[in-house]
């Protein structure tokens, strides 16, 4: 009975570790450009984007003019990783691009999907912040 009890526990704590390690790497998605066919002005868009980003729960830094950083980690789980990212904005475009990461096999242009699908959260958004900033202000 101690065995299979202890073998319960340890898979339930390993298998959850692992979960990234397993993964298939993927072609990394960089650096992403979200165009952008607005009238919004650089005050909403600066402003949508960090919307954006803020609500995926990514911290922002080293903001500057219409740059910043950004990093995001798991909220959930016992997966460990992080990923960097550097922001700039114009009023035609929002540039995304890859500055590092832990525990994502980052390595020759591959990395783990959770980079991809975290990134492509921030693509699919950030118009739509954008948008809310220019309606908001009507």
């Amino acid at each position: 009975m101690r065995t299979g009890l202890a073998l319960v526990l340890t898979s339930a704590l390993l298998f959850p570790a692992i979960g990234l390690a397993r993964a298939k790497l993927e072609e990394m998605r960089d650096p992403v450009t979200v165009s952008l066919q607005t009238k919004a002005s650089a005050a909403q868009v600066k402003k949508g984007v960090k919307l954006a980003v803020l609500n995926r729960k990514w911290n922002i830094s080293n903001e500057k003019g219409n740059e910043f950083d950004a990093e995001a980690q798991p909220m959930w789980g016992r997966d460990k990783w992080s990923a960097r990212i550097h922001v700039t904005h114009t009023a035609k475009a929002v540039t995304i691009k890859y500055v590092s990461s832990e525990g994502l096999n980052a390595e020759g242009g591959q990395i783990h999907p959770t980079y991809n699908k975290i990134v492509g959260y921030l693509e699919k958004d950030i118009p739509i912040y954008i948008e809310r900033e220019v309606v908001s202000s009507q």
